[in-house]
């Protein structure tokens, strides 16, 4: 489990990174409001890739787990719904910017479909982390991203056109599509075949929960960018700086989210099996994902102003404070992926997809009645909102089912330990040069929190939360 958590995180970090260099390199050779093009195609890309995958990257692992002997026919019916739905959705998504954004609606739509295109590709990469092969899961995404960044980067540094360079990058996508199928045959032994009457109804009647809950979900993280670029005065720009201080929360959730693909076919095989240790397969994660993610509001405090112009230039200066306010919230996002594949595991996916509609009513209520009055605050206020709904959710669900999480411990050590670095780190930075000020203060912080963890997880007797 731990070489699979590796694999796929290593995987997940190059996808992230490469997001991140794509809006450094458009903002800084494009400007603000085409790095809003980009932030508002990958935001509506989110929510089509949902209508459009429908969940089946979940939804694929337990069904394989309780029907092994089906997975050609269960792989091939996901399969047939994908080359229907992406076109069709693309189709309408162009449709639908030419009313919204006009001027940018072909850009905006090829970025939107890298995502549609993308998601059906993790179809592939779930069944080989099924498969055992989370290695080669993680290494396939690598590839696929850093190939998809290069090309775009390249045809940018060349002059071309934000079209030209975006359909490069989905020609990128829709190759490494066709690359997943080829690594099930070559690695499974198997490839996906046309599915018997009772699959596609078995499918059926699994598919709504796991659908509703992809599509909310998406609703409820993406659709503030789509509705800042719609109702904000100046909103390709200031979509455009909200969505990069939100891409760098999303790629911290990188780890969280590739701790839950791996073990997540643990989990189902265990529960299906009947064995009663959820619950303590879940805690090593959990103190994992607290000493990870506590630390991160401490970082941005000290490193926002500094690090975020010198991403994504010097004209989204005055949204870093938007890292600073959700980076807050990291370590309650992070604990919800880990308590949210729980339920799933349980049979409780129609409960989290309660949850994550609730979180996008929250959502879309707040920005559409307070972005034009409040601007981006309306936003982040909605985000945290929530994101507090959804987690609370979790939490009691998981405690009904499988007992109290087992969080206090390991909360308490890792705050006091990231609180005693960041004492240090801004005592530094108040003393430092201000040239040098803000990374000086970030590695200190650094050393320091990561001496002490070093300390604690050698003490005796203590629990090791690297462990997975």
């Amino acid at each position: 489990m731990k070489r699979s958590v590796v694999a796929l995180y290593i995987g997940r970090l190059v996808s992230a990174g490469s997001t991140v260099l794509l809006l450094a390199v458009v903002g800084r050779l494009k400007g603000p409001d085409d790095l809003g093009v980009v932030g508002v195609g990958m935001a509506t890309g989110a929510l089509l890739s949902s209508l459009t995958e429908q969940g089946a990257s979940m939804l694929v692992v337990r069904a394989l787990a309780q029907r092994p002997e089906r997975a050609r026919q269960i792989v091939g019916g996901l399969t047939l719904v994908r080359s229907v739905s992406v076109p069709v959705g693309v189709a309408l998504t162009y449709g639908l910017m030419t009313l919204l954004f006009p001027a940018h609606a072909l850009a905006i739509s090829l970025a939107a479909a890298w995502l549609a295109v993308q998601q059906s590709t993790e179809l592939t990469r779930a069944v080989l982390v099924w498969g055992g092969r989370a290695g080669m899961s993680g290494l396939h995404t690598s590839i696929e991203n850093l190939t998809w960044v290069g090309v775009m980067t390249a045809l940018l540094l060349a002059h071309a056109s934000l079209e030209v360079a975006f359909v490069g990058g989905l020609a990128v996508l829709l190759c490494s599509l066709l690359v997943g199928y080829v690594l099930v045959r070559i690695l499974l032994g198997w490839f996906p075949t046309r599915p018997m009457m009772q699959d596609v109804r078995q499918l059926l009647r699994d598919t709504p929960p796991f659908t509703a809950f992809v599509v909310l979900g998406q609703l409820y993280t993406r659709v503030d960018t789509l509705l800042i670029g719609v109702f904000m005065p100046g909103g390709l720009a200031a979509a455009g700086g909200y969505f990069s201080a939100m891409r760098l929360i999303a790629g911290l959730e990188y780890l969280p989210d590739a701790l839950t693909r791996a073990i997540y076919p643990y989990l189902a095989r265990a529960y299906v099996s009947g064995a009663d240790t959820v619950r303590g397969m879940i805690r090593h994660p959990m103190e994992l994902l607290l000493w990870v993610s506590i630390p991160v509001p401490f970082v941005a405090f000290l490193g926002a102003d500094w690090g975020f112009p010198l991403l994504f230039g010097p004209d989204v200066l005055g949204y870093s404070w938007v890292l600073v306010v959700v980076a807050v919230f990291v370590p309650m996002r992070f604990l919800g992926y880990l308590l949210g594949i729980t339920l799933t595991t349980g049979g409780a996916q129609a409960r989290r997809a309660l949850a994550v509609a609730l979180a996008a009513v929250i959502v879309i209520g707040l920005d559409v009645v307070l972005l034009p009055r409040l601007g981006l605050v309306a936003a982040v206020i909605a985000f945290i909102a929530a994101s507090a709904t959804t987690f609370g959710i979790y939490f009691v669900q998981v405690w009904r089912h499988f007992g109290l999480p087992p969080v206090a411990r390991a909360a308490a050590e890792s705050l006091a330990c990231a609180l005693l670095a960041f004492v240090a780190g801004l005592a530094l930075r108040s003393v430092a040069p201000a040239v040098v000020a803000a990374p000086a203060a970030l590695a200190l912080f650094g050393v320091v929190y990561a001496a002490m963890w070093l300390v604690r997880r050698a003490g005796p007797g203590k629990p090791r939360p690297a462990e997975v």
